[in-house]
């Protein structure tokens, strides 16, 4: 008989003892019911100390995760990526793989985010489809074109790219 078992059988009768000390019928009939389970039902489940994850990261290290681009919320209708020539292409996806690569901590220090867009004039179409609480930024790649999207945790949500994009700031 393994060690599991001893532990189970001793579980079993501590808590029998206890039942029947105090004389409660509805306690008597619950141990019954453990009792009558056989102990190999019981093997294999994960001890407490075991269960914990150490490779769920701390509040702190969630902070690093690296930025996301995610297209949930992509606008077909306002984006512009078919009028790329080559170097805005370049410059595109030169922007991108940037911030990709950095992380949430570090976003406001990069100087990516240029502030949030109002949803007013040419920039209300940017709003359509996403909720009320949505403040959408604007990333700068080339004098006139621009990213536009929010973020959500770690994720950066693209709507649109504009190529020509008039300055209103």
């Amino acid at each position: 008989m393994g060690k599991d078992q001893n532990d189970f059988k001793k579980i079993k009768a501590k808590l029998w003892d206890l039942c029947v000390n105090q004389h409660n019928q509805k306690k008597i009939k619950a141990i019954e019911t453990i009792i009558d389970t056989p102990s190999d039902k019981f093997i294999g489940l994960i001890d407490p100390s075991q269960a914990i994850n150490e490779n769920i990261p701390e509040i702190d290290e969630q902070e690093e995760k690296k930025i996301v681009v995610v297209f949930k919320n992509y606008n077909q209708d306002e984006c512009e990526l078919s009028k790329l020539d080559e170097p805005l292409a370049k410059a595109l996806t030169s922007k991108l793989k940037y911030l990709t690569s950095i992380t949430l901590k570090q976003l406001p220090s990069s100087g990516l985010i240029r502030g949030d867009v109002d949803e007013s004039g040419p920039y209300k179409v940017l709003y359509n489809n996403i909720g009320q609480d949505v403040r959408v930024k604007e990333i700068k790649f080339s004098n006139e074109s621009r990213i536009f999207g929010f973020l959500v945790d770690e994720y950066f949500s693209l709507i649109a790219i504009w190529v020509n994009h008039v300055n209103l700031h």
